[in-house]
């Protein structure tokens, strides 16, 4: 029995060893290497293939491999250029579809993404003349943007500006700017760019 105890012990240090190590090696490939997520996931789990008893006790890499997953971008699209954009814009403007065009117009000048629309509000957003501003990711509504909450944005384009200005005019504080979901937005933007053979 005591034979026995002293087994599992053994076997639990060499489990603590071999996760500290494997946490280690995934933290160096990730930060200093600059390997790709691939690299990880293929360490990670060819570990696990290969020395089963050690499954389900690996935490530190298992955070580590999941920390990596959140820094890598999981599906990045190739860059648009502002010509693409502003055929985007006018296909849209000729289905009569303003305020998604607006909106990919907005996205655009202000290097946002889909779903910091979906929290923008009226009382989020500020402006005269050609000069307009928004808040991104209110924390008091626990939003987030890409950079963090409560960011702000500028909006460069000054036609741009005077559209949403006006668009704001006719809204209560509460009431969104673009009404409708990221999903829906993203759609518009798949089917408009497959239109046109981007």
């Amino acid at each position: 029995l005591r034979c026995r105890a002293r087994l599992d012990a053994l076997h639990g240090l060499r489990s603590k060893l071999s996760d500290a190590a494997l946490s280690s090696l995934l933290e160096h490939w990730c930060f200093v290497e600059d390997r790709g997520l691939n690299d990880g996931r293929a360490l990670f789990h060819g570990w696990n293939h290969f020395f089963p008893r050690f499954k389900h006790r690996l935490p530190l890499s298992h955070r580590a491999l999941c920390a990596w997953e959140r820094l890598a971008p999981s599906r990045e699209g190739k860059p648009v250029p502002w010509e693409v954009i502003t055929v985007v814009v006018r296909e849209l403007v000729k289905e009569e579809r303003y305020e998604e065009g607006v909106a990919i117009w907005f996205l655009y000048d202000v290097y946002a993404r889909e779903q910091d629309l979906d929290g923008l509000r009226a009382e989020d957003v500020s402006g005269r003349g050609d000069s307009f501003a928004v808040r991104l990711g209110v924390a008091a509504r626990g939003e987030r943007s890409k950079t963090g909450p409560d960011q702000g944005a500028v909006v460069d384009d000054p036609v741009l500006s005077r559209i949403l200005i006006e668009a704001k005019s006719r809204l209560t504080p509460s009431e969104k700017v673009f009404p409708f979901s990221p999903a829906y937005l993203r759609g518009h933007w798949a089917r408009v760019l497959e239109k046109i053979g981007f």
